[in-house]
């Protein structure tokens, strides 16, 4: 028995290829892990169908949860319960950038935060505001970001939609809303956050689920996609339950230039199988129908420059 979270933690940008390489080297499929109870209780897959989570929780007092069971038979997977219900397919692991109720959905927390009652606006992470927002039974808190600057410019917008695109699950929900008269963003921020230059004075991440060195290679990757120029130990921020990394403050990136961002010259970058799979996605008429309303055609032709020079180095 192996104990490793990395592969119920990591998002597959930053887990595919060592997932890929121990299933090789073990001349396997699938890979079913226990150990690490899932969020929604229910048995999970992952990773298109390479891994499937089964602890459900079924110590009732310390996690209340059920028992299930993972039935394989040939190509044909399913799951029963306890209950004594029919057989069911396991279900998508959940998008969860930041720590939140477990019955809070990406969908419900973009409806929460689109819509929900304003009850305060503060201070917040690296000056901007802190805004709570709440639905009546469940209250969050997001900052809030003023913009675009300038039409097309939709930068914090265009951010999450393309960590959407990429699966990367590193950029917390992300959407419109005015706030106090002014139009803007609001991005989820999950309570009990550490900034990397917190984390850094604290010693703390060594135990990261997913290790921190990974996390860290597909955020520059992402940046040298979108070209954030501003990328600084402030916005990038983690949960202290699992040391997620959260990527935010994107207020300058989704320029024209298409060269590299200054931070990021010196570092290389390791893009590999799943990363050029990913990139390799983001086709001309991809990035035009999924970021053209946040974006204009100079800022997405200089993606689709910068992805054309990141698949050109995977390949050197």
């Amino acid at each position: 028995m192996v104990w490793y979270r990395g592969t119920v933690s990591c998002s597959i940008l930053s887990e595919g290829d060592v997932l890929a390489n121990s299933l090789k080297a073990l001349g396997a499929n699938r890979l079913v892990i226990g150990h690490s109870p899932t969020v929604t209780r229910q048995v999970l897959e992952r990773f298109d169908g390479r891994v499937f989570e089964i602890d459900t929780g079924m110590l009732k007092k310390s996690y209340n949860g059920s028992g299930h069971a993972l039935i394989i038979e040939g190509d044909n997977i399913s799951v029963v319960s306890e209950s004594g219900s029919d057989p069911v397919v396991p279900l998508p692991h959940p998008r969860r950038v930041g720590t939140r109720s477990s019955t809070l959905s990406v969908e419900a927390l973009e409806q929460l935060l689109a819509n929900g009652e304003i009850v305060s606006v503060s201070k917040g992470l690296f000056g901007l505001p802190l805004v709570k927002v709440t639905d009546g039974k469940r209250t969050v808190q997001a900052v809030f970001t003023k913009g675009p600057r300038r039409a097309g410019s939709d930068t914090e917008q265009a951010a999450y939609l393309l960590d959407r695109l990429l699966r990367l699950d590193m950029v917390p929900v992300t959407v419109a809303r005015e706030v106090d008269g002014k139009q803007g963003t609001l991005q989820f921020l999950p309570e009990n956050t550490q900034t990397e230059t917190e984390r850094v004075n604290s010693g703390r991440g060594g135990n990261a689920r997913c290790p921190l060195p990974r996390q860290w290679n597909s955020a520059y990757i992402f940046d040298a996609l979108i070209y954030n120029s501003s990328r600084s130990p402030s916005t990038m921020v983690y949960n202290t339950a699992d040391w997620q990394l959260m990527l935010m403050g994107h207020q300058n990136a989704f320029g024209t230039k298409t060269s590299r961002p200054s931070y990021l010259r010196s570092i290389d970058l390791e893009i590999t199988g799943t990363w050029v799979d990913a990139l390799t996605s983001l086709s001309d008429q991809v990035l035009k129908e999924n970021l053209g309303d946040v974006l204009d055609e100079r800022r997405i032709a200089a993606i689709a420059s910068r992805r054309d020079d990141l698949l050109k180095e995977a390949k050197q």
